[in-house]
């Protein structure tokens, strides 16, 4: 098997993926390469969350080079009932669809902000949704905005909170390809597998040797089309 290869610099999921494929295979990769892209990008998504687990619950500060940010979200004011056909009479503002999964550690879900659309403004403070119940109620904390997670949504706490339209919210995603369905100002995709893959450059290479151990120890066996000619011409990728 060939060595780890040095990608020092942000490297994007489609480079990081082929780079793999390039190791395992000695440089004889082709375009009908039998092991699926999308299979060792599910191996990159997962190895990425257990880094970033690992470090969170070492209570090591969250570096910006894995946060993604959504752009600003649409929010109204909604029914605050847990219950779809059963209005309880009060309202409170949520966004208007589901945000990607976060990743979960032992501290906390990886949530970073939920704020203004205003760079300059500070966020709403973040809870833990079973403190939601005595949130802004007390009588220092009443003028302030709390925001807290749902089953995917984003819910407001806050005077006049009901009158919000917009906010913006950034966090760490278990699959960072779950932030293409957002968009930026320009009305682009706020991610795609070109975008650089969110994720500490020292953690690039920690990662790549895990999937090379634990994912590609059967994988590196299967046969490739070294002539690249989609033609049954295939040779065992194995060391000779």
């Amino acid at each position: 098997m060939g060595g780890i290869s040095n990608l020092k610099a942000m490297a994007t999921l489609n480079q990081i993926s082929m780079d793999l494929i390039n190791i395992v295979r000695g440089g004889l990769s082709s375009d009908d390469e039998l092991i699926s892209q999308r299979q060792i990008k599910f191996w990159i998504h997962n190895t990425r969350a257990q880094l970033i687990t690992q470090e969170i619950n070492k209570h090591r500060s969250i570096s910006d080079n894995i946060i993604q940010d959504l752009g600003c979200i649409n929010v109204s004011a909604t029914d605050a009932s847990l219950c779809c056909n059963v209005p309880v009479g009060c309202t409170i503002t949520r966004t208007d669809v589901p945000i990607p999964n976060t990743i979960a550690t032992s501290v906390r879900d990886l949530l970073t902000r939920v704020g203004p659309v205003d760079i300059s403004a500070p966020s709403y403070t973040l809870v833990p949704y079973q403190r939601a119940a005595w949130i802004g109620r007390g009588r220092w904390t009443k003028k302030y905005h709390f925001a807290f997670l749902h089953k995917n949504y984003v819910y407001i706490v806050g005077p006049k909170s009901d009158f919000f339209k917009k906010v913006n919210i950034q966090g760490v995603f278990e699959n960072p390809t779950d932030v293409k369905a957002f968009n930026t100002c320009t009305n682009m995709p706020c991610y795609s597998d070109d975008s650089e893959y969110p994720i500490s450059v020292n953690h690039i290479e920690t990662m790549k040797q895990i999937i090379l151990k634990n994912n590609f120890k059967i994988e590196a066996v299967a046969p490739t089309d070294v002539a690249g000619d989609a033609k049954a011409n295939l040779e065992m990728s194995v060391q000779k």
